[in-house]
């Protein structure tokens, strides 16, 4: 308390005096030192509770409260008020006064520790220090429930949760708690006030039917961080009260982990998407421009037939990423295993289309879960393609084969 404000308390308790003709008292009155109620000593009290100080003297009395966290006196007698001053104030019962000091969020009365307190009339001087104080006593702030750090509940440490399964925080703490906040980061370091990081979520906690436990459920969306393999981290802190003894209330940091689901037989992979074809030609004849032996790069995209699961499937090659040019064809499915559907392979003799049929035979020989769905991520086959010998607008086209071999990998 600031020099000011401790003379204005000093004016105010003489003007109190003044008023009420205390100065025309028998001295052997004002002399007494006042006599302290309450708190009892050795008093304990769980934070966020307010205090009340109670003493005894003579009626119309006027005196000052000092509380703070060390029991040292001054030359007078009195100890400081670094933590709190009050004026007394008078009761129903004309010899007791009491002071309640104003309690807010986050101060002294939340903070644990021990304090001591005393009572002292300053106006009168014939004491034998120049004052007259009560004794000091002494009181004990224990953690309250402001003060006592949420106890989380779920996920349970290094819980395993399958991608795309949604992840609900739960905590407990007392009835009625608010401001509790949830963090997840991919990191358990903490900073000054033992926080972790909100990287990846930050929520606010919300009451559940049963009173003492909050829970928060951040929003899940397609591709976010519950989509995610990896390890993760979470905690719950009380945002508006900073009387812990860092600045801060905050539970413990848990980790849990996004797994995808267990494998699945090779014959569940769905056949989809983008691959890289490495095709090794292993014939070939009356086709120029294709070495035997060679093993040429391709693009082929495969688009299944149904909507989920494993099921025939489109397989597609462009002109700019084929060998062959461009085709088309739908491979019927029999477990891991896929093949033709119809020839539409078309190759060019001089200047006419001439078609014969187009054989691909692949089997699945790896799969992974990607985005969700058990997919085919390595395939390996054979490739053959045949064409008669034909005569068209006066041209002869020599009978063409290429066999070849061919394993592929799904693009990411």
């Amino acid at each position: 308390m600031s020099h000011f404000a401790q003379a204005l308390l000093a004016a105010t308790a003489a003007a109190l005096i003044l008023a009420t003709g205390a100065s025309s008292r028998p001295m052997e009155s004002a002399s007494d030192s006042p006599a302290l109620i309450a708190p009892a000593p050795g008093y304990s009290v769980t934070g966020g509770t307010p205090i009340v100080f109670q003493v005894r003297t003579f009626p119309g009395d006027a005196l000052v409260l000092h509380v703070s966290r060390s029991p040292s006196r001054s030359s007078c007698g009195v100890i400081g008020n670094d933590v709190a001053g009050k004026i007394f104030s008078s009761t129903s019962d004309a010899a007791v006064y009491q002071a309640a000091p104003t309690y807010s969020v986050g101060g002294w009365m939340d903070t644990p520790g021990t304090y001591y307190w005393q009572a002292y009339r300053n106006v009168y001087d014939n004491g034998s220090d120049g004052c007259i104080e009560s004794e000091v006593r002494s009181l004990t702030i224990k953690p309250g429930p402001r003060l006592t750090p949420p106890a989380l509940v779920a996920p349970a440490p290094g819980q395993n949760i399958v991608v795309g399964a949604g992840v609900s925080f739960r905590i407990r703490t007392h009835s009625g708690d608010r401001s509790l906040r949830l963090r997840v980061s991919r990191s358990q370091t903490a900073d000054s006030c033992g926080k972790i990081g909100a990287d990846v979520a930050s929520e606010s906690f919300g009451a559940t039917s049963d009173p003492p436990v909050f829970e928060a459920t951040p929003l899940h969306t397609v591709g976010d961080w519950m989509d995610t393999p990896g390890t993760y981290y979470w905690q719950a802190y009380r945002a508006e009260y900073g009387a812990g003894a860092d600045g801060c209330v905050e539970s413990e940091i848990r980790s849990f982990t996004i797994k995808n689901p267990p494998p699945r037989k090779l014959a569940a992979a769905r056949l989809e998407g983008a691959f890289k074809i490495k095709l090794t030609i292993r014939t070939i004849r009356g086709i120029r421009n294709i070495k035997r032996g060679r093993t040429y790069i391709e693009g082929w995209t495969f688009t299944p037939r149904c909507a989920n699961g494993s099921c025939r499937t489109t397989a597609r090659a462009s002109a700019r990423y084929s060998t062959l040019g461009s085709w088309t064809l739908v491979l019927r499915r029999s477990g891991a295993r896929y093949k033709k559907g119809r020839p539409t392979m078309l190759l060019r003799c001089l200047s006419t289309a001439v078609s014969g049929p187009l054989n691909i035979k692949l089997r699945v020989t790896k799969a992974a879960w990607v985005d969700k769905e058990w997919r085919a991520t390595h395939i390996r086959g054979n490739l053959r393609h045949s064409v008669r010998a034909t005569a068209s607008h006066g041209y002869h086209c020599k009978a063409a084969t290429i066999k070849a071999t061919l394993r592929g990998s799904l693009l990411e």
